[in-house]
């Protein structure tokens, strides 16, 4: 098998979408089509300039019809669910947390906002991004849990496992918070009253200031997003101690070799049987049981046309996200199993994404959105059948074992877990007790191949399991959430609480 990367999350900027075969402007073409109003590039669909209504400093703002992005709702019981309303970008509704609260989870979903913003800076080439939603700034009554607040100039972001709280993920259309996430949040848990949040996306952020200094914005109309607040109690007096976690798969591509994948057969399928058990144990490790294991035929042109899912492309309208608003409503965590293509990195050779998530965390119990589940690649389900599936968890041998340890990874990501080391060795997750794996203090190669080196290198040095197994202080790669799938699946104590607050564990 081949290096496995387990990304943070989708990239994509284009869309696959209508109803008739559309030329492209670099030979390319569209199979799908692409509806009136969109120019096929690059093999996906996108928007013409103008038709959003908006200008972008001399770019058009990429997006595409807001039926492709569907507001969800969530399947919780009552109690659990506050649907705050519909706001515009700016506003700070406010809502209340009963004492007794384990986590609260904010999700925005887009009513009207683009997929993306081009951002100018004088002197400076034009960057597009990601018009990712997200409340940027949350108070609880003891003040601001999360604050959209520019650093002064100079000053170096805190370590994140001091922050009360955490977000950094690439959320178009569909944004979560969930507290707590951090180290200091887990230790300071949820304080019961009045809350508000300012409801937010990087477009509104750029045009009042907070996201790039002396940076020129796109002029656009001001986006507007559904807000729902999901709360789940405690348990004893705090993070339950227990919980359970259901599973629904959709079929979307076939193994490389071997039987088909169906619904009707899945009961019988000894490789998913044995990738199932082997997710039971990963999960076992957090206090979590697997509750019902669902699997789920997707509609024949579905599976056609998503069989094989370019991670590389970005946005809400690439496909990953089109592919996981698939995802039935309910409390399942769920897992598309297709098969993942990326551009070949040329600083990790002869590897392959193999699992990637919709957002971090995912907008738990809401199916039918942009970010509603994660995908995983099927490719390596029937490897190495026989001797090596037998007996314990067999990840290094066991192709059905490193399906379920790439599923427990990306599940993990839903549940709020970000990758306790980052490919580059300067980013980390807000967690102290997970080991960290610095690229200055753990390479073998050359400092100066290292990310954060001054001045920065052409190209960074990726972090290796064996690296990050080395010693006490160059640890983490046996995590399950390290960058890398090749570790023994592990999971610290601070993790499982963080696994056990959201509330799609039971």
């Amino acid at each position: 098998m081949r290096t496995a990367l387990l990304a943070l999350l989708p990239a994509a900027l284009l869309a696959a979408c209508g109803s008739s075969t559309s030329p492209g402007t670099d030979g390319t073409s569209c199979p799908l089509g692409c509806p009136t109003g969109y120019v096929c590039v690059s093999g996906g669909c996108q928007r013409a300039a103008g038709t959003d209504g908006g200008t972008d400093a001399g770019t058009a703002v990429l997006t595409c019809d807001m039926s492709l992005k569907p507001v969800g709702t969530s399947a919780l019981p009552a109690g659990q669910v506050l649907h705050l309303g519909t706001f515009t970008a700016g506003d700070q509704p406010t809502f209340d947390v009963p004492a007794g609260t384990a986590s609260v989870t904010i999700v925005e979903q887009a009513v009207s906002a683009p997929d993306s913003i081009t951002v100018r800076i004088p002197g400076q080439s034009a960057v597009s991004l990601i018009n990712t939603a997200v409340p940027l700034t949350v108070t609880d009554p003891a003040g601001e849990l999360m604050s959209d607040a520019p650093l002064p100039a100079g000053q170096t972001p805190p370590d994140p496992e001091t922050l009360r709280s955490f977000f950094a993920s690439q959320s178009p259309a569909t944004g979560t918070l969930t507290f707590p996430n951090t180290s200091r949040g887990l230790g300071e848990g949820v304080l019961p009253g009045t809350w508000s949040v300012k409801v937010s996306d990087y477009a509104y952020e750029c045009a009042s200031g907070n996201l790039v200094a002396g940076a020129i914005c796109p002029v656009i109309a001001p986006s507007r997003y559904e807000v729902t607040v999901l709360t789940k109690p405690q348990a004893n007096g705090g993070i339950p101690a227990t919980g359970t976690l259901e599973l629904d798969f959709y079929f979307v591509a076939d193994p490389s070799s071997g039987s088909p994948l169906t619904a009707a057969t899945a009961a019988t399928d000894p490789d998913l049987a044995r990738m199932s058990q082997s997710l039971k144990s990963i999960f076992a490790q957090a206090g979590i049981s697997v509750g019902s294991v669902r699997y789920h035929d997707l509609p024949a042109d579905v599976r056609a046309r998503y069989g094989s899912v370019d991670v590389d492309q970005s946005g809400a309208c690439a496909p990953l996200p089109q592919l996981l608003k698939y995802a039935a409503p309910g409390n399942g965590m769920n897992i598309f199993l297709t098969d993942l293509v990326a551009k070949a990195d040329p600083n990790t050779p002869n590897s392959t994404v193999v699992g990637v998530d919709g957002t971090i965390p995912g907008p738990a119990s809401i199916g039918g959105t942009v970010a509603s589940g994660a995908a995983v690649s099927v490719q390596d389900l029937r490897f190495s059948r026989g001797s090596s599936c037998i007996g314990n968890v067999n990840f290094h041998g066991c192709g059905a074992d490193q399906v379920a340890f790439i599923a427990a990874h990306e599940a993990a990501h839903f549940l709020g877990l970000y990758h306790v080391t980052e490919s580059d060795g300067t980013s980390f997750d807000p967690l102290a007790d997970t080991a960290r794996c610095s690229c200055q203090a753990c390479t073998n190669a050359a400092r100066s191949q290292c990310a954060d080196s001054k001045p920065a290198p052409a190209a960074s040095h990726p972090m290796s399991t064996a690296e990050c197994t080395a010693s006490t202080l160059c640890g983490g790669g046996n995590n399950l959430m390290f960058w890398l799938a090749g570790g023994t699946g592990e999971l610290s104590s601070e993790q499982q609480r963080v696994m056990r607050s959201n509330p799609l564990v039971q």
